[in-house]
């Protein structure tokens, strides 16, 4: 656990932890070991601030299931009631038939961000890694550096490139020779 403080020693704030088996947030089963760390809402250049106060911080290896879909690695905000807000930075942990789209498993996807979600409620945003494309039925495949915005009923909303929907992608760097070790997935869990 950590806590703030002010500069004679006293503690000031909650700032994080890492949970123990059994922790719920809003009906999901959070996974032991998840952090959880207070937050003073998402803050926009201008000036704008989401609503979230809290956020639990999963590891690539941990999956949790949100709108029947499980996802790894997330990072899901919550308010200050503790109530599911959104999601970022998460990846499929299973491969995922929704509407006309069929995703692999390690597909990109976050709640849809700013700009986007005040035109569509709800809505999600997918994004294909490189050789791995989604299935549009009717329509060829969507490819890296695409990403398909999908209202909650499986409908596509658009299909944009990654930066239009606020998809950012970092190269992995080696440091001092090493290969970068391949990250941890998370399995995709019995259904």
């Amino acid at each position: 656990m950590h806590f703030s403080t002010r500069r004679d020693g006293r503690i000031a704030a909650f700032e994080e932890c890492m949970l123990a088996e059994g922790n719920r947030a809003d009906g999901m089963e959070v996974p032991p070991g998840a952090r959880l760390l207070a937050h003073e809402g998402t803050v926009y250049t201008d000036g704008h601030v989401d609503p979230d106060r809290w956020q639990v911080w999963l590891e690539p290896d941990m999956a949790v299931r949100i709108g029947g879909v499980w996802l790894a690695g997330a990072i899901i905000r919550l308010d200050a009631e503790r109530r599911y807000d959104a999601f970022e930075r998460a990846e499929l942990a299973c491969p995922l038939a929704f509407g006309p789209m069929h995703y692999p498993a390690g597909t990109e996807v976050r709640s849809a961000g700013r700009g986007w979600r005040e035109r569509y409620p709800g809505a999600w945003i997918f994004s294909p890694l490189a050789g791995a494309p989604a299935r549009y039925a009717g329509h060829p495949d969507v490819a890296d550096g695409q990403a398909v915005v999908q209202g909650r009923g499986g409908e596509v909303l658009a299909v944009v490139p990654n930066n239009e929907a606020g998809v950012l992608r970092f190269a992995a760097i080696a440091v001092g020779g090493n290969d970068a070790a391949a990250p941890r997935r998370a399995a995709c869990p019995p259904r």
